[in-house]
């Protein structure tokens, strides 16, 4: 994994051997830092806002693995791609939940009186849960792009050479 280079990462994806266990570090840090940050604002933060970013992000981390497993692993193609694709649309499809679930984060903490605008438990529990049901839903349509015919890791390759043959 390179830091601070950009010739020789340039060069693999170039030449297109960079495979996909080659980017997933740089995924899943992209993803964990990108989390982290979100959920800790800095400057204002507390140890509740420092548990939630750790929390998520390490559920995060969890979920691209799962994902990437999912995937088919080493013999799987197109992950970054099919993480950003396919979580794109089961995002928007969780819209509704996404909602609900801050609306009922709303009500317990109202309920037990905690103020508005700082974290609880529940939206730390809340959005973990989100967060897991997410990555289930995203490993499970990214496994679904891998099947042809009942059979696993299938690579686009290998489905043209198939439709090329003359029997």
């Amino acid at each position: 994994m390179y830091f601070f280079k950009y010739h020789p990462l340039k060069e693999q994806l170039r030449e297109r051997t960079f495979s996909d266990r080659d980017g997933l570090p740089y995924y899943v840090l992209f993803i964990a830092s990108s989390t982290f940050l979100a959920d800790y604002s800095l400057g204002t933060s507390n140890g509740i806002d420092a548990l939630s970013a750790s929390i998520n992000s390490a559920v995060a981390i969890l979920g691209i693995i799962y994902s990437y497993r999912k995937n088919g692993g080493r013999t799987g193609y197109d992950f970054m791609q099919k993480s950003i694709v396919l979580g794109w649309v089961v995002i928007f499809r969780l819209m509704p939940f996404i909602l609900l679930t801050g609306f009922v984060s709303y009500c317990i903490d109202q309920a037990l009186g905690y103020p508005i605008e700082s974290r609880s438990w529940v939206s730390i529990v809340l959005s973990a849960l989100f967060m897991t049901f997410y990555y289930q839903r995203l490993g499970r349509h990214i496994q679904d792009t891998n099947r042809h015919n009942g059979e696993q890791g299938d690579t686009p390759d290998a489905a043209r050479n198939a439709a090329t043959v003359i029997p």
